[in-house]
Formats: structure tokens, sequence, C-alpha cells
């Protein structure tokens, strides 16, 4: 984890959850070379920008939601519950984040997100944390059933790889569900360091209680 960015994140307000995930996605573009090109990227059920900090600079990114978003330019409203009016490989990669879990129809939004993606499409799902107060909540998904998905979408779609990436524990994953009463910042950062290292204990003891999935599929080009 890159400690300075989460502390940094946290003082700007991030919950534990968010500030976790800003750190993935910051790994994982150091890790995943090919991800730092100049992309033309859409990210899905935009409302928040701050999560985009992350994202390599090179990307051109289209935003789009289901609905008109005050204060905020949208390129695309449509609902990712139904076949998307997007031409093949439009985009080369599709972006979302805390949405899949809202949708119902989740496979044709996936199937879709491939459909128009010409290299990847990359996702969050979150597995412990509040419930959503819009505009729905329909699924939480655990690794077993990301697989099985997975395994379903090759079957309709030529996948290339995907990768599961696991992150938070058992402690972080209750000082989440009870970070809107953390109200002081600086009273969160000796909090969240302290879970974070409690969490080591999950290893040791072989439990496995992820707070949320970074998901990645490289599509075929």
């Amino acid at each position: 984890m890159i400690i300075k960015y989460f502390l940094s994140e946290i003082l700007k307000g991030k919950s534990i959850g968010r500030a976790l995930l800003f750190c993935e996605l910051k790994n994982l573009f150091q890790k995943e070379k090919w991800l730092n090109n100049k992309y033309s990227v859409l990210e899905m059920g935009s409302e928040s920008a701050s999560h985009q900090r992350t994202f390599p600079k090179e990307w051109i990114i289209k935003k789009s939601n289901y609905v008109q978003i005050p204060d905020l330019y949208l390129d695309y409203i449509f609902s990712v519950d139904e076949k998307f009016s997007i031409p093949d490989k439009k985009f080369d990669g599709i972006v979302f984040f805390n949405l899949l879990y809202l949708v119902d129809n989740y496979m044709n939004c996936l199937s879709e997100s491939l459909r128009i993606s010409a290299k990847f499409i990359l996702f969050n799902i979150p597995l412990i944390s509040g419930v959503a107060k819009h505009p729905t909540d329909f699924n939480r998904f655990t690794e077993d059933r990301l697989i099985s998905i997975f395994k379903e979408l090759k079957k309709k779609r030529k996948i290339l790889e995907f990768k599961i990436i696991k992150f938070g524990g058992s402690f972080s994953s209750a000082v989440n569900l009870i970070d809107c009463y953390l109200k002081f910042r600086i009273i969160k950062i000796p909090i969240y360091l302290i879970v974070l290292l409690l969490d080591k204990l999950d290893k040791l003891i072989k439990r496995d209680c992820p707070m949320q999935y970074l998901v990645l599929i490289k599509n075929y080009e």
C-alpha cells in the first residue's frame, strides 16, 4: 500500500473504503504498465470525479449515467440494464465504480461493456458496506460468484484474462461500516492505521474477509 497516498486521501475526507480503493488503483496502474497509454475511456455511473486523480493522465475520459446529474457534464445518458446504443469497440476501456451491485441486469452491464471496449474493463465491487441510498441495492458478490460470472461471460465474449484484487480485512471492514460516525479526520488517522495492522491477523488465522474487490478484465482486441 502507498501509505503517504492513503493518509493524504484520509485528510481530504475520504472514508477508509474509498482511500483503500484509490491506493489499489494507484498500485494497479503501476503494475499494469500497458494501461498507461492514450486510451479513450468511458466511465459509467459518473458522479464524483475524485477517483479520477488515480487515473493515468494519458486517458481521454467520457462520462455517462442513467440520468442527468446536476452540475456535471455527461457525454452519454443510458441505462446499463439495457443494450447500450454505442457501437462495438467504440472505446479502448470501460470503467465504473460502486455501480454493479446497484444494477439489476448486471450480466447485461458486463457483457455490453465488453462489447463496446477494445481492450479492458475495470470496476470495483463492494462486499461489506452499508446499503446504498439510491437507486437500488441488488447484489453483493463474493469472489466465487465473480468467478462464476466470468465463466458465463466467456461463453458469450472472448476474454483474454481477468484479475480479481481483494483488499481490506475484518477490522477495516468493521470500521468502514461505522465510518460515517467518525467525524474528525485527525481522529481517523490513528484508528485507520491500527485497523490496517490488525487486518494482517486475517492472514495469520487464514480468514478471508475482504471489504472490496477491484476487477480488471482484459478484452480480446
